[in-house]
């Protein structure tokens, strides 16, 4: 399994766009095995899902994803755990002890017609 975090300095990317690179790590039976990171200079936003997706990558770990960006990741089968902050390693060792699920954070989105609200 390969697991994705876009990184802004140490830490977890407020949004995809706003990362300096992406953290790829390889992981089996919940050990780390291989671990890469990819300059995004170059590479457009809206190209990032195809990118990862040739990677093998199966899940974005990551601060915020916009619902059109994170549809595009799910087309090329990247669950997406969003909402997240922190310090890479520390989300890295958290992710391993089955510590994060989708929204644990303190993103919120926009929904229509309701105002601001936590999923």
């Amino acid at each position: 399994m390969k697991v994705a975090i876009p990184v802004y300095k140490d830490r977890v990317a407020p949004r995809v766009g706003f990362a300096d690179g992406i953290v790829v790590v390889t992981l089996r039976k919940g050990e780390e095995v291989g671990r890469e990171v990819l300059d995004l200079r170059g590479v457009g936003v809206l190209e990032i899902p195809r990118v990862l997706a040739e990677k093998g990558v199966t899940v974005l770990i990551g601060g915020g994803v916009e619902r059109p960006l994170e549809m595009m990741f799910r087309a090329y089968n990247i669950d997406v755990i969003w909402g997240v902050i922190g310090n890479v390693e520390d989300v890295i060792a958290l992710y391993k002890a089955n510590g994060l699920f989708r929204g644990i954070g303190p993103c919120r989105r926009w929904r229509r017609g309701r105002g601001w609200r936590k999923f």
